[in-house]
């Protein structure tokens, strides 16, 4: 009899490798999505039967997998897996699984366009990390299945086997209803360690990002758009010397010539206003939306994620990311030497709505590309570029754990620049109180004004005070 901590092992395969897999129960560790469940709709193109599309209804939880035995070419090798697990009616679970193939098709040819693809396509560099789709059932086979493997050819079968043919408790309910389930497994990536705020650019990240571009760009030569490009969905490898920027979440993606009702991109990260009711995006805005996204992560990189969300927030009802002109005046504000000039007309264009600026990120022709090397080339010349830091750089700050919380809290939902103020009083004051009260009470009142100078300086960079 299955027991609730019953690991579910999967054997996977790729072109001269196989892994032998096991995937643990959910177990959710604070400030981590491991181990939590959401209920998420997805929007599928139209097929014969749903003309105008379809709404699907999944429960997503997240957890991970472990390689217990691996065979085949060593460069090949990843220990850790990334599992997403999607739970649907019994109606929607094909057309999901047929869908969720599609975009995996997709996602390896855009691979398959990066500079420098190795012989093995589970490799690195990747513009987004490949992901293979794995039914509950371990039946991965079906008659008219677009097939996909994980790190093949596009044009290979899938071959996913799994040993057990009953499922952990912990996996379903009704073992009977295996088929309801289906396993997205993708290599286990980390998110990168953003600064906050970068006095000079960040021009160490330029070159970290050609994979993602050229992807980008291959990715709507396809007809295709990711349609949720943000900071919190990019990740770099867990493996040394790797510095490439990959793109995850990649559930989100769809046809551009049949776009959905709308979009799964958070409100605070849109280029415009979401559709009335009735109405559909265009292809050009579909492309818009991914550039308009790539714009937001190397602006992230390069000014620091309180510069970005800054430039985000409504002030006096609108936003400055609305327009290249205000973006390149607040960095300007920011980085004041003449040198950066170029460099800061460069980063701002895709703001822009109105002009040429405006009109190249509807089009159909490659872009991601081209950006990225006016910006490289905007570069002054002798410019220092830091060395970056390593994956899994952590802060020594005392107070980072701290500082991070407070961020975090106030990234739970988009603020107006008046709201945000109110906000950051009231965590700021929580945050301060929580720091004294773990302490010794003989060290209580140094504690709190030292923790409180260093929130205070954290609050003038994310809200832009004395800006």
């Amino acid at each position: 009899m299955p027991s609730l901590d019953t690991e579910l092992p999967i054997v996977l395969r790729g072109t001269g490798w196989s892994a032998e897999v096991t995937i643990a129960p959910p177990v959710h560790e604070p400030g981590d999505q491991l181990g939590e469940s959401r209920q998420v709709y997805f929007s599928l193109p139209g097929d014969k039967v749903h003309t105008h599309g379809r709404k699907v209804l999944a429960t997503v939880a997240y957890t991970r997998g472990r390689t217990v035995k691996f065979s085949g070419e060593a460069s090949a090798r990843w220990d850790d897996w990334f599992v997403k697990i999607y739970q649907c009616q019994q109606a929607d679970v094909d057309a999901m699984r047929d869908y969720l193939h599609r975009q995996a098709v997709a996602l390896q040819e855009a691979n398959a366009a990066v500079p420098g693809r190795t012989r093995i396509p589970i490799e690195p560099p990747w513009a987004v990390t490949p992901v293979q789709i794995v039914r509950g059932s371990g039946e991965e086979d079906r008659a008219g299945d677009v097939a996909t493997r994980l790190g093949a050819p596009v044009d290979a079968l899938v071959v996913a086997e799994r040993p057990m043919r009953t499922l952990p408790l912990w996996f379903q309910d009704h073992p009977s209803n295996s088929g309801l389930y289906l396993l997205a497994v993708s290599p286990l990536l980390i998110r990168p360690p953003w600064d906050p705020w970068c006095p000079t650019p960040a021009i160490e990240h330029l070159n970290h990002f050609a994979s993602m571009a050229a992807g980008l760009d291959k990715l709507h030569d396809l007809g295709w758009a990711h349609c949720d490009i943000r900071p919190d969905n990019v990740c770099v490898y867990l493996i040394p010397g790797a510095r490439e920027f990959v793109l995850v979440d990649t559930d989100s993606g769809t046809p551009t010539g049949q776009p959905p009702p709308e979009l799964p991109t958070p409100d605070f990260y849109l280029r415009r206003p979401r559709l009335a009711d009735g109405l559909r995006y265009d292809p050009g805005e579909l492309r818009a939306q991914d550039r308009f996204g790539f714009a937001l992560v190397l602006l992230t990189a390069l000014a620091g994620r309180d510069c970005m969300e800054r430039l985000l927030r409504t002030d006096n009802g609108e936003r400055p990311v609305d327009s290249a002109e205000a973006v390149a005046g607040i960095l300007r504000q920011h980085w004041r030497e003449s040198h950066w000039q170029e460099l800061i007309t460069v980063l701002a264009e895709p703001f822009g709505r109105t002009g040429e600026a405006g009109r190249s990120v509807e089009d159909t022709g490659p872009w991601a590309v081209g950006w990225l090397g006016r910006l490289r080339q905007a570069v002054p010349s002798g410019a220092e570029t830091p060395a970056p830091r390593p994956p899994g750089w952590v802060d020594p700050d005392p107070y980072a754990d701290d500082i991070a919380l407070f961020r975090t809290a106030l990234r739970q939902r988009p603020h107006s620049q008046f709201e945000l103020q109110n906000e950051a009083n009231r965590l700021l004051e929580r945050q301060s109180q929580r720091v004294a009260a773990r302490t010794a009470a003989r060290y209580a009142g140094l504690v709190l004004l030292g923790f409180a100078a260093v929130l205070i300086v954290v609050l003038f960079d994310v809200t832009g005070w004395g800006m």
